[in-house]
C-alpha cells in the first residue's frame, strides 16, 4: 500500500467529508462487508444447530453446546468496545 503525501491525503479527506450521500461503490462495498460477516459467522450457527441434535447422545451439558455462539457474541461485543476506543 502506498501512502499519498499530507496535502493529497487532505484533499481527499475533505471530499469525503463534503459527500451528503453514498456513492454506488460505497454501498457495493458495504454490502459486501456484510456479506462476507454473514459467511463468517455462519459457521456458529451450524455448529449451534448440529449441537441441538447431538447434546443428548453424547452426554454432554448445555454451556458445552453453547460456547460455541457466546465466543461470536463475545467477539462482536469485543470489537464495538475496541472500536469506540480508537
Amino acid at each position: 500500500m502506498t501512502c499519498l503525501p499530507t496535502k493529497e491525503r487532505h484533499v481527499m479527506l475533505e471530499r469525503l467529508e463534503k459527500q451528503k450521500t453514498l456513492t454506488a461503490n460505497q454501498w457495493k462495498i458495504i454490502a459486501t462487508a456484510n456479506v462476507g460477516d454473514m459467511l463468517d459467522f455462519f459457521d456458529f450457527f451450524l455448529i449451534g444447530y448440529v449441537l441441538a441434535f447431538i447434546l443428548k447422545e453424547w452426554h454432554m451439558t448445555w454451556p458445552i453446546g453453547v460456547d460455541p455462539d457466546f465466543g461470536g457474541l463475545r467477539g462482536c461485543t469485543g470489537s464495538v468496545f475496541l472500536g469506540l476506543d480508537g
